[in-house]
């Protein structure tokens, strides 16, 4: 299998005050609007908490969720606990719930981007200058991920080559975690 997608739910949203999978924009939740803007082709899986399970246990992505039980030990592990239970891709497309408006070309592109020249890379967007989510490892890493859990992703990832990606979508940068910031997407 090629590549993964990991939609990382498993955040008790502290600051959004509800997990960032059920809050709304444009009158559709988060999980909901990252989910469906995914190709077809891609196998997915979306890692998240009991109350995120429980509110779209009757969703027609309900079957792709595994839990983390133990959301607040960080994204690294909510990532391998994703990769897991996608075995053996060569690439995984770790797409961050609270970046829900994130245009699905940009989604193509980064796909679009895999293949032999960017083997054993990360492939991350850009836009004006700056690197944004989602962002595409290679599978090799869960090796890496696997023995230090509990660290911080950008940490673990800090030795992988980058292949940045220039995107026309700001959307990449919009990480959404405070309810106010809603207000504007509407």
């Amino acid at each position: 299998m090629p590549i993964g997608v990991i939609i990382l739910a498993a955040g008790l949203g502290r600051r959004m005050g509800c997990p960032k999978a059920l809050a709304r924009v444009k009158g559709t939740s988060f999980l909901e609007l990252v989910r469906g803007m995914l190709p077809d082709l891609c196998q997915v899986v979306i890692v998240t908490n009991k109350t995120v399970a429980a509110a779209f246990a009757n969703a027609y992505f309900a079957q792709e969720m595994v839990m983390n039980p133990h959301p607040a030990s960080g994204m690294s592990s909510s990532v391998l606990i994703g990769m897991q239970a996608l075995p053996g891709c060569s690439n995984y497309l770790l797409f961050p719930v609270d970046h829900p408006l994130v245009d699905g070309k940009t989604i193509d592109l980064l796909i679009d981007a895999t293949g032999k020249e960017t083997a054993g890379m990360r492939i991350v967007p850009t836009f004006a200058g700056r690197r944004g989510h989602p962002i595409i490892v290679p599978g090799a890493v869960e090796t890496i991920i696997s023995k230090y859990p509990e660290k911080p992703l950008n940490e673990l990832l800090h030795g992988i080559p980058i292949k940045e990606i220039l995107v026309d979508d700001g959307a990449i940068l919009k990480n959404l975690n405070h309810p106010e910031q809603l207000e504007s997407e509407t």
